[in-house]
């Protein structure tokens, strides 16, 4: 299927590593433009240097912390050199893991301005320039399943993802009549650096190695493994392009069948 982001800009912010990586990596597969922040200079001149080596010319970085205001602007202005905006993928960072118990209110801080106000403030920008550019556009924003699951070693996880769907709702269906799509994407396990330190997790807490602690994770799911990050890049392009223009204000669960309703 053509998803229409042929030369279309769009930008991804956390796109040095994990699912942030695998959405550049299939956007550029659909032909998109791309326009990649995150604070990892390294990371991200990895990634950017191997999707131009496999055809893709038309990337462009931008490294700076996409939690702060600053890293933001410098996102902005980017994409005002290019003319606009057409998409932006929100991937800008995970939360603490821990119990309510273990969590105190620096770490509650740190989660929601990580994620939370992050993913406010890109919105904002992305809305901002579809609407200077006149053609609307379409975010997504990557929230994860523990909004819906509430495992009770993810108390952030499962707050600020659940305050993400709401905020996907309210303002996607502001933004719907003037042509820009909001949307969220809940990734249930995948295998990433947030996947290991999980399992990590459980594993101290159960008190068992960490392979039994990965069988019982595995065994929560239903397809009976992780996501790759692909899995959820995947997911995040189609709705991130025109073909989901009829998709907004809601949040698309990608977790193999750990929850639903």
């Amino acid at each position: 299927m053509d998803l229409l982001l042929n030369g279309r800009l769009v930008a991804v912010t956390g796109a040095g590593a994990g699912i942030g990586r695998a959405v550049a990596t299939e956007l550029a597969a659909a032909g998109a433009r791309l326009l990649l922040a995150s604070n990892g200079a390294d990371e991200l001149a990895e990634v950017a240097g191997q999707l131009r080596a496999h055809g893709s010319p038309q990337v462009e970085t931008v490294v700076g912390d996409m939690t702060a205001p600053a890293g933001l602007a410098a996102l902005r202005e980017a994409a005002e050199r290019q003319g606009g905006l057409a998409g932006l993928v929100a991937c800008v960072g995970s939360t603490p893991i821990g119990t309510f118990d273990e969590i105190d209110d620096d770490v509650w801080q740190v989660a929601f301005t990580t994620k939370f106000l992050a993913s406010v403030r890109a919105m904002r920008v992305a809305a901002d320039l579809m609407r200077a550019g006149g053609a609307g556009g379409r975010i997504v924003v990557i929230a994860g399943n523990a909004a819906r699951d509430a495992p009770t070693g993810m108390v952030t996880s499962t707050a600020i993802n659940a305050a993400l769907s709401g905020l996907v709702a309210s303002a996607g269906r502001l933004l719907a009549p003037e042509g820009i799509g909001v949307v969220g994407l809940h990734p249930g396990p995948t295998r990433t650096a947030r996947y290991d330190a999980l399992v990590a997790y459980q594993a101290a807490a159960a008190g068992v190695d960490g392979t039994a602690a990965a069988a019982k994770l595995a065994a929560s799911i239903p397809v009976g493994h992780p996501a790759d990050p692909g899995d959820i890049g995947a997911a995040a392009v189609y709705l991130v392009s025109p073909r989901a223009a009829h998709i907004v204000a809601t949040c698309l669960t990608v977790d193999g069948g750990q929850t639903w309703g």
